[in-house]
């Protein structure tokens, strides 16, 4: 597992891709809180939701919960919408890694994490994965006993290699060398030169039972070929409680 100050390293995505990730938010964002109301058995509840952008989601769901609940938005871009904050709303703007450890032991209901793993972007390949695993680590330390992790994820994947093409586009994404940020583009990545890492479902499992957490449900929300018939796309959602 790599050091707090490599996994610290990660890279800020622009201000014009945090707006263009903020509209991605807002068209998921009924379906989350469908799925929020879903683990929630009583009020007040206390959720953290990471990465949470224009905190659309947040504010819509503080909204069906009428105000009874604690939710905590950590994102490392602030967006003008936090001043609309609802009742029960916090935003916080910081990376994850630096203050996820100053929560406390089995104090949140819920953590959802939407479309943001593939974010958190270190300096080399194994330590980006070596932060995933510390971040999983202190969600799991700081859920419930009877709490949930919510991860919403994609991959993007080879037609031949389907599930070994993490490292090669983590490799063509994080490159600033112009023809292979010029390729990336090419097959639709607006991190070109910031960089992603999409893993796929089978080494995101491997990495929860490692650490101890239980996959409760599993949705593949898609799976399709892109246009080009190059590039598997699949969107993927887990549900996921401490190991028993």
């Amino acid at each position: 597992m790599g050091s707090n100050n490599e996994q610290n390293q990660t890279r800020q995505i622009s201000s014009a891709q945090a707006e263009l990730y903020a509209g991605y938010e807002q068209g998921t964002a009924d379906k989350l809180v469908e799925i929020a109301t879903k683990f929630i058995h009583s009020k007040p509840v206390r959720i953290l939701d990471i990465g949470g952008a224009s905190g659309y989601f947040a504010n819509l769901l503080a909204d069906t919960l009428d105000g009874e609940c604690q939710i905590i938005v950590v994102d490392n871009m602030e967006y003008d919408n936090w001043k609309n904050a609802k009742k029960g709303v916090r935003f916080v703007k910081a990376s994850i890694f630096d203050v996820i450890s100053t929560f406390e032991d089995n104090s949140f209901d819920i953590v959802f994490a939407n479309l943001v793993f593939h974010h958190l972007i270190n300096e080399t390949y194994s330590s980006t994965l070596a932060g995933y695993a510390s971040l999983l680590e202190q969600i799991k330390r700081i859920i419930k006993p009877d709490g949930v992790l919510s991860v919403y994820e994609c991959y993007y994947g080879g037609f031949i290699c389907r599930n070994h093409f993490a490292p090669v586009v983590y490799k063509l994404t994080t490159s600033s060398f112009p023809p292979f940020t010029k390729l990336a583009k090419c097959f639709g990545s607006k991190s070109a030169g910031v960089g992603v890492c999409f893993l796929p479902p089978p080494k995101w499992e491997k990495m929860y039972n490692r650490i101890g957490f239980r996959i409760a449900d599993k949705t593949i929300v898609s799976d399709r070929m892109l246009k080009h018939k190059l590039i598997n796309e699949r969107f993927f959602r887990y549900e996921l409680r401490k190991g028993e």
